[in-house]
């Protein structure tokens, strides 16, 4: 199972990504294994020297929106800090995918890009398509 965010992949520009495991209760480990998780609107932040993930969106679990804890080790989450410190950076999770039972997510840490900048990327995308489809 993987589930991908194509929409933050097109709306980012990302400069580093890290993989975290998920703290997660018994009926949301359920819940995920019944039907998958929404990456949709969620983002994660950083609380005292921790990362928690915001908004992911879980169908059948007891409490959907409470904010769940990423486990990383200490030298990542300095890094996180490093990065985001007084920048416009922002943490926002890519991929969500089982590794041998265990629930992961791959995080990536970018910029917003502007609207224009958005729609030169989707026309660069629809040229290299268009470039294959031809060939």
């Amino acid at each position: 199972m993987k589930i991908i965010s194509r929409k933050s992949y097109l709306i980012y520009n990302f400069d580093y990504f890290l993989d975290a495991g998920l703290v997660l209760d018994g009926t949301e480990v359920k819940s995920i294994r019944k039907s998958s998780p929404s990456l949709g609107s969620s983002f994660c932040f950083l609380q005292h020297g921790e990362v928690f993930l915001r908004d992911l969106n879980l169908s059948n679990a007891k409490n959907p929106d409470r904010d769940r804890k990423l486990l990383l080790h200490k030298k990542e989450i300095k890094k996180l800090i490093g990065f985001c410190l007084g920048k416009s950076k922002i943490i926002v999770p890519v991929e969500f995918y089982d590794q041998r039972g265990w629930f992961k997510i791959k995080i990536g840490i970018g910029e917003r890009l502007k609207k224009y900048d958005v729609r030169e990327k989707i026309k660069a995308r629809d040229c290299r398509r268009e470039e294959r489809r031809v060939l």
